[in-house]
């Protein structure tokens, strides 16, 4: 039986941890792959919530659920990215097989979810162990790096121009420095500046960085971009 979202006892029993009655119901019922409404399966309902014990068991008993995908596109390494479970990331990729570059529907990866939450120690674990693209972009041309910048995430940012990630524009024109200035990060710009990302650079709406700033009420990150670009246009002159 399911419930109005499609969900059964096995997707219930996994959702609340239970792991005694996930082993009953994977010995006595075969639901292991019965999609939910939103074409969730409890293997994904598992990798969300970082549950590896349960992970384990479903995945024994239905191995070929590792890179299935929800309506929505997610895999279950995209949700435990998401999360932040390394621990559920790392088994996935090396004892699993998990594919690393399956896309969402909205054309993210589980790098690209890792990066957007913040999440240093996964980015940093799929950079080093896979060979997931830093570069990879999403259907509106965002990267990992444009995320963390966004997100405020200055250590991730960090991390990923060290590792050599490479500095893109989205399909809107927009580099990683707009979005930090979208969201008055001002570390965030320092970083990006000092890796001589210009203030200069106008995205397709005419915007740099800092009308963009200015344009969300971030009036401290804008006063900061202004006063770079002037030191630009003197060194410059």
């Amino acid at each position: 039986d399911q419930d109005s979202g499609g969900a059964t006892s096995l997707h219930l029993a996994v959702r609340f941890g239970r792991v005694e009655a996930v082993h009953w119901l994977l010995i006595y019922r075969d639901i292991a792959e019965v999609e939910t409404k939103c074409g969730a399966l409890p293997v994904h309902y598992a990798a969300s919530k970082g549950d590896l014990t349960c992970l384990k068991l479903l995945v024994g008993q239905a191995p070929g659920c590792v890179n299935r995908q929800t309506n929505m596109g997610a895999t279950p390494l995209y949700l435990a990215c998401q999360e932040g479970h390394l621990n559920v990331a790392e088994y996935l990729v090396k004892d699993c097989g998990a594919d690393v570059h399956l896309k969402a529907q909205d054309g993210m990866m589980p790098l690209h979810a890792a990066a957007h939450m913040g999440h240093y120690a996964l980015v940093v674990w799929l950079a080093k162990f896979t060979d997931i693209s830093l570069s990879s972009q999403d259907n509106e041309g965002t990267t990992a790096l444009q995320f963390a910048a966004s997100g405020g995430n200055h250590q991730i940012l960090g991390c990923l121009l060290q590792m050599g990630s490479e500095v893109k524009k989205d399909y809107w024109g927009g580099t990683p420095l707009h979005d930090a200035a979208e969201n008055g990060e001002i570390e965030c710009c320092r970083i990006l500046l000092s890796h001589k990302i210009s203030p200069k650079e106008r995205a397709v709406d005419g915007f740099t960085a800092a009308d963009l700033a200015e344009y969300n009420g971030c009036f401290d990150c804008a006063q900061y971009l202004r006063s770079v670009e002037r030191n630009v246009r003197f060194s410059c002159m």
